[in-house]
């Protein structure tokens, strides 16, 4: 039989264990759930119940619940939303005392992804750069390849071409090395832009189909290969080769449009743009241009803005519309100057310099094409544009490698902790289950036991009744004598009525069925049983048979 304290432990350990499985998968629950979703393509339902978890008191809970969050906005397109949210995201993991390294270098990446497709490169920089020591110092090669890889194009997208390759030939053997397809496909494209822009159109071609095969191969997305495809078309462009520009450029924007890739469209409506500027189909490009420019006017933060700013201003000289074109400039050179995008300035006084020309104003031509040659001939000045940009970058590294330090150690103690708790959270489940076990089998061993016992006292007994059975054969005058020589043997005889009652017990009827037979309660039966019990000198129905056959024997 079980003690009152051994069941007392039993139940205390099988709450405490309970309670501490509740808790550790309630702290998982909701993150897994939103993750579940992100794989599930269910982007809105992520946006919706991160709603009301996002404002968790554990920083670092709350830093993967607006990543999460932030990744269902691009899969949206809404690259506005989603770069706000990654912002938030980044905040939580820097006031984290605990946080998830590999899930915050993801963080700081995407951040610049959004900043780098938004076309404000600037800004993209310090986190791609924050992004790449981070995972440096965690020695995890895939965000390491990442983080070179975003490094070589954002440094040409500010120009700097030389920086460019040197870290995409760093990621580039990182992958192979890997023997990574997807990754190479993305290498190979960044080759691609990088020798677009050094006029090695051909070689840029062959790296971009290379890059198609090794998608197709790794199975990669449907928006890479759709702007891989918008890529060649663009490279056509500068060729001159318009028909296959066009032909591109249209299978780009047929796939994108199926996906839904609001802000890649818009990319291509811009090539589309350009290649009738090209064409001198003014009007068409100018259909584009519009489309895209209501499509801008809705995001806070786009630099594309200038840029398709450009595509009307040569329209509209296409055209001869020269004041349309005009008031498009000034507009051109005040967000280019706010924005310091030098190229497109540059590009823009080129504009004004024509349209001056074309309009008689001479003064204002002079003016145009001196600020032009400034900025063509300024290649010191961006230099030190990318200069003071990297003197700021380098500041902000600095800072956050000492708070990455910081969170590094606090980490590490964490763990350390974490490990602790886990230990002993296991030593209590193996004990438990050790407790549980011992339980179990003294259980089964004592219930055998009792059971086999029960079934060698019932073939005992029949044994005895089978013989005592051959001995009487079962007719009243037997009985009667049996009676006498019973009471020969006792001190007390046998009244009638326990006789009968004895002679019925010795037959296999239970209380029950003797109280029916002698029409008296069950109660009166076992009243008489141990009277006769005691007159026979035994325990139980076993012995007073044994008594009955030796007594029948005598």
């Amino acid at each position: 039989m079980i003690s009152f304290w051994t069941k007392t432990f039993i139940v205390t350990t099988f709450i405490s264990v309970g309670a501490l499985t509740t808790v550790y998968a309630q702290d998982l629950s909701d993150i897994q759930q939103l993750e579940s979703f992100i794989e599930q393509a269910s982007y809105q339902e992520v946006i919706d119940l991160s709603e009301q978890w996002v404002n968790s008191k554990n920083q670092d809970n709350r830093a993967r619940m607006l990543q999460l969050r932030a990744d269902a906005y691009y899969f949206l397109n809404d690259i506005q939303q989603s770069l706000d949210t990654y912002l938030l995201a980044v905040g939580a993991y820097e006031r984290s005392e605990n946080p998830n390294y590999k899930l915050f270098v993801e963080c700081l990446s995407h951040t610049g992804f959004c900043y780098r497709e938004l076309g404000i490169y600037d800004k993209a920089m310090p986190y791609y750069q924050r992004s790449l020591e981070m995972a440096l110092e965690l020695k995890d090669s895939v965000e390491i390849a990442t983080g070179y890889s975003n490094m070589g194009t954002i440094y040409a997208k500010v120009g700097d071409l030389q920086k460019g390759i040197e870290f995409l030939e760093l990621a580039y053997d990182i992958d192979l090395a890997r023997k990574d397809t997807s990754a190479l496909s993305f290498d190979l494209q960044d080759m691609a832009d990088f020798h677009a822009k050094l006029g090695n159109h051909k070689a840029a071609i062959d790296h971009l189909k290379e890059s198609i095969v090794l998608l197709e191969r790794s199975r990669g997305n449907a928006n890479s290969l759709a702007n891989r495809l918008g890529s060649i078309g663009q490279i056509f462009i500068n060729l001159q080769q318009f028909d296959s520009a066009e032909s591109y450029l249209r299978k780009s924007l047929d796939k994108l449009e199926v996906l839904g890739d609001s802000l890649s469209i818009v990319q291509r409506w811009i090539d589309l743009a350009n290649l009738n500027n090209r064409q001198n189909e003014y009007a068409t490009a100018i259909q584009w241009a519009e489309l895209t420019r209501n499509y801008l006017d809705g995001l806070k933060l786009s630099n594309h803005q200038m840029v398709v700013n450009l595509v009307l201003i040569e329209a509209r000289i296409g055209m001869g519309d020269y004041k349309r074109a005009k008031q498009l400039i000034d507009l051109n050179i005040d967000l280019t100057q706010e924005r310091e995008m030098l190229p497109e300035l540059k590009q823009t006084y080129y504009f004004q310099y024509e349209v001056a020309n074309a309009l008689g104003m001479t003064s204002l031509a002079a003016k145009s094409f001196n600020n032009y040659r400034i900025l063509e001939d300024s290649t010191t000045n961006m230099a030190n544009q990318r200069a003071l940009l990297e003197v700021e970058m380098k500041y902000a590294i600095d800072k956050s490698e000492q708070q990455n330090q910081i969170l590094r150690l606090k980490n590490e103690i964490a763990n350390a902790r974490l490990s602790r708790q886990q230990l002993r959270f296991n030593w209590i489940i193996a004990f438990g289950t050790m407790v549980i076990l011992a339980l179990v089998a003294i259980t089964i061993t004592l219930y055998s036991r009792s059971k086999m016992k029960h079934q060698l006292l019932m073939t005992e007994i029949d044994q005895l009744r089978w013989q005592l059975k051959g001995l009487l054969e079962g007719s009243p005058s037997d009985i009667q004598l049996s009676k006498e020589r019973l009471n020969q043997s006792l001190q007390q005889p046998l009244s009638e009525r326990e006789f009968e009652i004895l002679s019925f017990a010795i037959s296999n009827l239970t209380n029950s069925e003797i109280a029916e037979k002698v029409f008296v309660s069950v109660n009166t039966v076992k009243f008489h049983l141990k009277n006769i019990y005691d007159k026979l000198g035994v325990a139980n129905r076993k012995e007073a048979l044994r008594f009955a056959f030796k007594a029948v024997q005598t």
